[in-house]
């Protein structure tokens, strides 16, 4: 009699590629899926602290607190994907895929514009290999725009993504939907769309379903928005593992509020989230994001306008305290986002440096030598520590020997570090048994 394997495998009904066995790749590859591939937060601890940033094609939630942080920090990952390649998930700075030319052509003649008088609209292909970005057999970078659906209002101004460092010209698309059936199509498109690689929805608590906004304040729609949310997660599920499968990598994040939890028993948590338990079936990783006091001595805060020079948040990582479905490193995360110029970061910088200092000397990359402090694996050489501190200020690396600047060091810093610390432990978690360990799962790489 044929085992489980052969006879799940032979039927057409089933599919081809669609039973594994055990935790394997849903890619060609046949190693063992350790973690998903991640997109950088450029925030150092809460990139530790997740260990790697935020998972590709697996639902991740932002929650909390009024003014906790969510939007922000959202809005920071989406400028950290700008520096980002999504081919290789290395910092743009550390990339070595090639940037082929890319031209608009016909798709029916296949000639470029002006060329053609076909009247539909064009596409962006490798002027070498005839393919589009995602397709591309040149190996080229692959820098992804952000998809942002937005449901409370009007999206916030130029000056505010300014304030945060983030460049949005061509790198980000905002949507503005009449109602919640809208906003789930426009998340659908802009998951199936090569050129996007981060959804942002803002937020699930926000998600008006056409009903009650057709309907009169006194109708009751018990339940609409948790059964529109439900059948968004149940239809996403599937694309998400579809678009993974073709080798489109895209992170996608729900931003919630919460809510009282009124007339909850003893033992019952005092709050909850809109929308439903779907929604929390569905996150891979959940995270809690919270405001804190900043200490006005220290002169992040100006005693003579009342303004914040430096907000100060943190992170709790839920996945870490219930069941675990993604590799996480730590349970929280606490950090600084400068708001305007101070103390020669600019407006948007993260003051992360101290805690990358620290993970490089514990898991023991950053070392004493006779140099100066070498950063192993990256060919970082600094003569004190206050030169690293230097370079998160300005984002460049100098070559004490040559004098050579290199643009982003210190985002190579921070992914070697977090890179290092996860195969740590992963290694520590892989020597109970003999699987084989696959650290990135990228389907292009």
């Amino acid at each position: 009699m044929p085992g489980l394997n052969q006879i799940l495998r032979k039927s057409s009904r089933i599919g081809s590629g669609n039973i594994l066995s055990g935790a394997q790749v849903l890619g060609e590859d046949n190693g063992n899926l350790i973690d998903f591939p991640r997109i950088p937060t450029g925030i150092f601890p809460v990139d530790y602290a997740s260990g790697g940033g935020i998972p590709c094609n697996q639902p991740t939630q932002l929650y909390g607190l009024y003014q906790g942080g969510k939007s922000t920090l959202a809005y920071l990952i989406a400028k950290n994907l700008t520096k980002t390649c999504m081919r290789c998930l290395q910092p743009v700075a550390l990339c070595k895929c090639v940037d082929p030319d890319f031209i608009d052509v016909c798709p029916t003649c296949g000639k470029p514009a002006g060329e053609c008088s076909h009247k539909t609209e064009l596409v962006e292909k490798c002027d070498t290999c005839k393919k589009g970005r995602l397709d591309c057999e040149c190996g080229s970078r692959l820098i992804q725009k952000t998809f942002l659906c937005h449901l409370e209002g009007l999206p916030p101004d130029e000056l505010y993504f300014n304030t945060l460092g983030y460049d949005t010209q061509d790198n980000l698309i905002i949507g503005i939907p009449e109602y919640g059936e809208q906003a789930c199509e426009m998340v659908e498109a802009a998951i199936r769309a090569d050129d996007c690689g981060l959804v942002i929805m803002d937020s699930i608590a926000a998600l008006l379903p056409k009903a009650e906004l057709d309907g009169a304040y006194e109708d009751f729609q018990v339940g609409a928005q948790s059964r529109l949310v439900s059948k968004l997660f149940r239809r996403i599920s599937s694309l998400l593992v579809r678009e993974f499968r073709r080798g489109h990598l895209v992170g996608l994040i729900f931003i919630n509020q919460v809510r009282a939890n009124i007339g909850a028993g003893k033992w019952e948590p005092s709050e909850k989230t809109p929308g439903g338990l779907a929604a929390k079936h569905g996150h891979r990783l959940s995270m809690r994001v919270n405001q804190l006091s900043v200490d006005s001595d220290k002169g992040e805060k100006d005693k003579a306008d009342g303004m914040k020079n430096v907000a100060r948040f943190s992170v709790s990582f839920l996945g870490a305290e219930s069941k675990q479905q993604v590799l996480i490193l730590a349970g929280k995360a606490e950090y600084k986002i400068v708001l305007r110029d101070w103390e020669g970061y600019e407006s948007g910088a993260c003051l992360d440096a101290g805690a990358a200092i620290a993970v490089a000397k514990e898991i023991g990359m950053l070392e004493k030598t006779p140099r100066g402090y070498e950063l192993k694996g990256a060919d970082m050489i600094f003569r004190v520590l206050s030169d690293i501190e230097e370079m998160f200020r300005t984002g460049r690396y100098v070559e004490a020997a040559s004098g050579e600047v290199l643009e982003g060091g210190d985002d190579i810093f921070r992914y070697f570090v977090v890179q290092r610390a996860k195969k740590l432990a992963v290694e520590s978690i892989m020597n109970r048994s003999e699987i084989r360990v696959n650290m990135i799962s990228n389907p292009q790489g």
